[in-house]
């Protein structure tokens, strides 16, 4: 069977579904690709055929297909504008066939609740209510409750108390109560700026057993999660206040911006951000905080996709997403609903006696209408007269490009896209092993500065620091990689084996430590085993 992605890594089920029903094959699509264009540029390609008369056989150059991606946003801008002009003439012929003003309101009422329930609900917010039901319910998290973590669920609480600490207040005790400062982690869902979703996490030293740290992760970038930690610092400097007694680190005001993760995925859009706490608390609650890698992130756009639709459906849609305000739930992005919302907000309430039989018979008679005009508006998509002209120009000028030498400067074409991908290709590699390097470096120099600066703020046993000592000095001793590597598999092994014999004490490597001589193993055998398939 002809494995699609071997055309192109990006192709899914799903995009080589779409080619397949327009009627491209393997080898077609594999030609297209191969010209230069991508898995998701098929609306392209087919505008490209049906317009220009371009096929596959007829090779185009880089800067062809830009030039052509440019005419085609250019057709989709003025598409929009002839759509938007429609939709406006629709919504005048609905309005003349819907009763009178003063009968009116319940009908409208219906249509506007029915197109956000089909058009918008995937694209809402999730709201308290939501993320609560979801953290409670969630098989992941239930299955992990074996893990050393507190999931705080009353997020009604949490950002009361965040707001009392903005205004001045002092945390109520039933706060610091609720707490459980034996666990490993503590996670605190924040809403922040209004309606974005965060998470806090109050981190617990291994030796001490007391809160160590505060790390927080936000989807949205480094730059505004400074903005947010500003935004609810008095709420950071109470919990510092309330612990600063063990003599650890959580919120230093002179580098507050310390506790910001830097390697979470991020989210695309404005409106994952809860979807996008849920999934990173599931991870969390089973695996370590330092897995996490924004450069290889665990939630993809399908990730979201599955997430909306078992979650939609287990609460209900008459819950999911669902705000006081109905504006909240608009997408900024959807210009009918917005014509539709501003039409409803002209309708009085008084105007809330129409009929029942009547609104059901001019319901089906106006959806009619509309399914009838939004068919005249499919045909739009096909060329819109006003690019006609443009579009004839661009076709002659093609043609004539084509003309004389075009086999040749095809040939030509192709060797230097092959050397090009080439060179691509060796470029990647070379930065795939210089940023290997550059991380080996960091972790090393994390290393040094354990030893040199955090070993002691651990308060270690005896045995550890004997144990961290004979470490050391193999590590300072190590003249090269190899020996590093040889250290570092005896020292974990030995770490596993001790941990074994008796698990009622504290590991004899520190987790810290532990993890940052794991990453760096990783590195050192996946730099191996790519030099052993080079060598193959």
């Amino acid at each position: 069977m002809l494995n699609w992605k071997d055309i192109n890594t990006e192709f899914n089920a799903e995009l080589q579904k779409e080619w397949e029903n327009e009627g491209f094959n393997y080898e077609e699509t594999k030609e297209w690709i191969e010209m230069g264009f991508k898995p998701i540029d098929l609306s392209l390609i087919l505008f490209a055929k049906s317009n220009l008369g371009c096929e596959s056989e007829n090779f185009l150059s880089s800067s062809e297909i830009e030039t052509l991606r440019e005419i085609y946003e250019e057709n989709l801008k003025q598409h929009s504008i002839i759509l938007s002009e429609n939709l406006i003439e629709q919504e005048t012929i609905r309005q003349s066939l819907l009763p009178k003003k003063e009968d009116d309101w319940q009908l409208k009422q219906s249509l506007l609740l029915s197109q956000q329930e089909e058009e918008n609900t995937d694209k809402g917010w999730l709201t308290d209510d939501n993320i609560t039901y979801i953290l409670e319910n969630s098989e992941i998290i239930e299955k992990a409750t074996d893990r050393n973590v507190q999931i705080k669920t009353d997020i009604a609480n949490i950002y009361f108390q965040i707001e009392e600490a903005k205004q001045g207040r002092k945390i109520t005790d039933e706060f610091w109560n609720s707490l459980d400062i034996t666990k490993k982690h503590i996670m605190l869902p924040l809403r922040v700026s209004g309606n974005h979703w965060s998470l806090l996490i109050i981190i617990q030293n291994e030796v001490s057993r007391k809160p160590w740290y505060l790390n927080y992760i936000s989807s949205l970038s480094y730059e505004t999660s400074q903005q947010e930690v500003e935004e609810i610092k008095p709420f950071l400097q109470q919990i510092q206040e309330k612990f600063k007694g063990e003599g650890v680190f959580l919120f230093d005001e002179n580098d507050k911006f310390k506790i910001i993760n830097k390697d979470n995925p991020r989210q695309p859009n404005t409106w994952d951000c809860g979807v996008y706490l849920c999934l990173l608390v599931e991870f969390l609650s089973q695996n370590e905080l330092y897995l996490l890698d924004e450069e290889d992130p665990f939630i993809t756009s399908q990730t979201v996709k599955d997430f909306r639709d078992k979650w939609r459906k287990e609460i209900g849609g008459d819950k999911w997403c669902k705000w006081d305000s109905s504006e909240k739930n608009i997408d900024p992005e959807d210009e009918q609903l917005k014509i539709a919302l501003a039409l409803s907000l002209t309708i009085t309430e008084e105007d809330n006696s129409l009929p029942k039989d009547m609104a059901a018979d001019k319901a089906s008679e106006i959806t009619k209408i509309i399914d009838d005009l939004s068919k005249q508006n499919s045909y739009l998509t096909e060329i819109a007269a006003a690019l006609e002209k443009e579009n004839e120009r661009l076709r002659k000028e093609l043609t004539t490009a084509k003309e004389g030498s075009a086999n040749k400067e095809m040939t030509e074409l192709k060797s230097q896209l092959a050397e090009e991908k080439r060179k691509n290709a060796i470029l990647g590699q070379e930065l795939e092993e210089l940023k290997k390097e550059i991380k080996q470096k960091e972790l090393e120099e994390k290393i040094h500065n354990y030893f040199t600066k955090e070993l002691w703020e651990d308060g270690l046993l005896s045995y550890q620091m004997d144990f961290l000592e004979r470490f050391r000095s193999g590590w300072e001793r190590s003249a090269g990689k190899e020996e590093k590597l040889s250290l570092v598999k005896r020292i974990l092994k030995e770490n596993q084996e001790n941990n074994i014999e008796d698990a009622s004490f504290p590991p004899y490597c520190p987790t810290k430590l532990q993890g940052l001589l794991q990453e760096w193993l990783i590195i050192q055998l996946e730099t191996e085993f790519q030099a052993q398939i080079q060598q193959v």
